[in-house]
């Protein structure tokens, strides 16, 4: 199986913000050792990069508007020769992230899949729930998080905020990783927490959106970004200590 599309990572770039690595057929344990990807891993791993991040220029693939592509035009590529539809059904199925949807189409009663979230392409109708009050997140309201890595806390709060860089969106969960509610949003590994204040952000103008796997999704403001006057605070996730809440300098980290 060709898998060069997975090699390299779900965006095709090694970032240490987003803890990304190009380390071929081996990824990282929550413990940090490499470890070989099973065929499930990297068939959801090329198929990330497609849908989220390469459809609209790959020859062959008919991108839609709401982000479906035709399975059968995703088996007819170079990199999928040995993937079969089973094998793209069991890695929906069994993907914990429920990074993907696969359905059948209703006019030509062919499978179609699409990734959630996490797009660079442009995907105009994503069919994402506008959360356009509060209220809309219910329990979860206090508790919208976006995690990131040590290295990447201060070049983040340097540059006043949360950016979606190549994104469509930034991403946040609706809760921390070890929740049992929280589906997607954001890394086991993260090390540092970004709590965003909901009301303050919907006053602001800035939209929030939710993803049929429960990540909510925001493009920022004009320049694409998150404010840190947005965020009611910063906590190292180990320690659970606060990095920075309003009216207060970020702390400088000691590592």
């Amino acid at each position: 199986m060709n898998f060069q599309a997975a090699q390299q990572g779900s965006s095709g770039k090694s970032s240490s913000s987003r803890g990304g690595s190009n380390a071929g057929n081996k990824s990282r344990s929550s413990s940090g050792k490499r470890r070989e990807m099973s065929e499930t891993e990297r068939v959801s791993r090329a198929l990330s990069k497609l849908l989220r991040h390469k459809a609209d220029t790959t020859k062959g693939i008919n991108l839609r508007s709401d982000g479906f592509v035709l399975v059968r035009e995703i088996l007819q590529l170079k990199d999928f020769k040995n993937v079969t539809y089973e094998m793209i059904e069991d890695c929906v199925k069994n993907n914990d992230k429920q990074r993907f949807t696969l359905r059948v189409d209703e006019e030509t009663n062919e499978p179609i899949i699409r990734a959630n979230q996490g797009h660079s392409i442009s995907v105009p109708n994503l069919e994402l729930e506008t959360i356009d009050t509060v209220e809309k997140l219910g329990e979860y309201k206090d508790s919208i998080v976006h995690g990131t890595f040590f290295d990447a806390y201060t070049k983040i709060v340097q540059s006043g905020g949360l950016s979606k860089m190549t994104r469509q969106h930034i991403h946040f969960a609706i809760g921390e990783p070890e929740e049992g509610h929280v589906i997607s949003g954001m890394r086991k590994t993260a090390e540092v927490v970004f709590f965003l204040d909901v009301q303050k952000t919907l006053d602001s103008g800035i939209q929030l959106f939710r993803s049929e796997n429960k990540v909510v999704l925001s493009p920022g403001n004009s320049e694409g970004t998150i404010p840190l006057s947005c965020i009611a605070k910063i906590v190292d996730r180990k320690l659970r200590r606060v990095l920075y809440h309003p009216n207060t300098q970020p702390t400088p980290l000691i590592l």
